[in-house]
């Protein structure tokens, strides 16, 4: 993709393309938010058919200002259990249902939603901050390994440990 992160001392570095596109300072504020999804819930393409039905998609977004980063992950139940454990977890993740983007009336139930639409009233609905965030994840997200990710979500407590939800 040609997407990097690169964790400081008190930075999270974005590049792009091998050169600087901007950073975080998790000391001056953050909005974060982790969501996750079963992979049983959705039709997979590419890698994603390869992984298990019973693995998880995490993903987790960091604003400051106008500058996102949109990170996921995809991993087994044993994974999802220690971060979803409310004593350990670094971030509080909230469950998509899926069956919501899916089951849409205004599209045929034979065909895939694109990536670009996602139905309105998901958007403006009780989870629609999650539901914009996966549209950010599907369009612009860079996977990680689980073990990066964990560095990361655990790096952001550390240095951001009062983030705006």
């Amino acid at each position: 993709s040609g997407q990097a992160l690169t964790l400081t001392n008190n930075q999270l570095q974005v590049t792009k393309h091998h050169k600087m596109a901007f950073t975080i300072s998790p000391n001056k504020g953050t909005n974060q938010l982790g969501w996750y999804f079963p992979l049983s819930t959705v039709q997979k393409f590419g890698r994603e058919r390869r992984l298990p039905k019973k693995w998880l998609c995490f993903a987790y977004q960091v604003l400051q200002e106008e500058n996102r980063v949109i990170v996921y992950t995809y991993a087994s139940m044993k994974q999802a259990e220690e971060w979803l454990d409310e004593k350990t977890t670094a971030v509080a993740f909230h469950e998509l249902d899926m069956q919501e983007l899916f089951n849409d009336e205004s599209r045929s139930r034979f065909s895939m939603p694109k990536v670009t639409e996602f139905p309105a009233g998901l958007l403006a609905g009780k989870d629609g901050r999650y539901w914009a965030a996966e549209r950010h994840r599907n369009q612009m997200g860079m996977e990680l390994t689980s073990q990066d990710f964990a560095t990361l979500i655990n790096w952001m407590k550390q240095h951001d440990p009062q983030p705006t939800p």
